[in-house]
């Protein structure tokens, strides 16, 4: 019996008012000296790749509407330690060897605490969230990040902090609030 086809990813009308206020954001907070933000080297070519994927993955989650975050959870802890362990293998000749066995049950504690406390609810946040919030505004709320990353880094690192970090942080809030204000309002079955 065939597998049914995923829906196709439809966005609304508040999302294509709202990806160029974020992108312009971005670019006037990270690229202003360098122009268009092209990607110079692997790195920015996989972090490029890796935000793709994000929104991509943020899409399918809003669009399948899994019931309930263990499902998402465990396929994300799967395919990512899958990931993490070829990546150990093959790269290790250019950040050395796996730890030894001793290094690990020493760290195991501390390991465990790190997932219980920190990384579990943390990633259980960001992959339940975009089915209740939707793609769009999930992904702009996370650009909030950068956001909370400049002024920091303007506050505590005196990081320069001019006329493009502010319109570049204003037009992602910016981005924010048109994805909320126009998004089509639903109202749900059995609730006023």
């Amino acid at each position: 019996m065939p597998l049914p086809s995923p829906a196709p990813i439809q966005a609304p009308n508040a999302t294509w008012a709202s990806l160029p206020l974020s992108l312009i954001g971005v670019w006037l907070v990270i690229g202003k000296d360098a122009g268009l933000p092209i990607p110079q080297n692997m790195g920015d070519w996989l972090a490029l790749l890796a935000g793709v994927m994000f929104v991509a993955g943020a899409a399918r989650i809003q669009v399948s509407r899994v019931e309930g975050v263990f499902p998402m959870m465990f396929s994300y802890s799967l395919y990512g330690g899958i990931f993490g362990a070829v990546q150990m293998l093959l790269l290790s000749a250019e950040v050395g060897p796996p730890p030894m066995l001793g290094t690990w049950m020493n760290l195991a504690p501390w390991i465990v605490l790190r997932c219980l406390g920190f990384l579990l609810p943390t990633n259980a946040i960001i992959t339940w969230s975009p089915k209740h919030l939707g793609a769009g505004l999930f992904s702009i709320l996370i650009l909030a990040e950068l956001i909370f990353g400049t002024v920091s880094a303007a506050i505590w690192a005196n990081e320069p902090f001019g006329w493009h970090e502010v319109a570049g942080c204003l037009l992602i809030l910016t981005a924010g609030v048109t994805e909320v204000v126009l998004a089509p309002r639903t109202i749900k079955q059995g609730r006023p």
